[in-house]
């Protein structure tokens, strides 16, 4: 497995990625418009030049949001998530944020439990946040 670091020429892999696998993803044109403005960065995993996971933030003045994270389903709970994860809050730590918010889809068990293996903590809820009508809840981690 590969690990690097996201540029614009990994937008069309990530946007096919997520339609394939992640029913909440970004659209190109968001992606292409979240580079455009030098505030995105993140991690994208890849075995053999195929995209196997990836993960997304947004600078947002002193914190970060964390936009994606995403692995294919079958590599879930393999540690490549947790893997990006880490990475992603050291380079958070290394840019001088403060902290990253996030928010997860009420029902999505083992998103929850990464990030609180990862000291996130619930914030508050988002009622109806989702186009389906689902909640999400936020959360946040302190960057110490």
């Amino acid at each position: 497995m590969k690990i690097v670091e996201l540029t614009t020429l990994h937008v069309q892999s990530i946007a096919q990625f997520q339609e394939r696998y992640f029913k909440d993803g970004w659209s190109k044109e968001n992606l292409i418009s979240s580079f455009e403005t030098g505030r995105c960065f993140g991690y994208l995993a890849e075995i053999d030049g195929e995209v196997i996971a990836f993960i997304l933030l947004n600078k947002n003045y002193d914190d970060a949001d964390l936009e994606s994270i995403c692995v294919k389903p079958d590599l879930r709970k393999t540690g490549i998530g947790s893997n990006l994860l880490s990475l992603a809050i050291k380079k958070s730590k290394d840019l001088g944020l403060n902290a990253i918010f996030l928010e997860v889809r009420k029902s999505n068990i083992i998103a929850k439990k990464l990030y609180e293996k990862f000291d996130f903590v619930f914030v508050s809820e988002r009622k109806k946040y989702y186009a389906d009508g689902e909640s999400a809840l936020v959360m946040k981690r302190e960057i110490v």
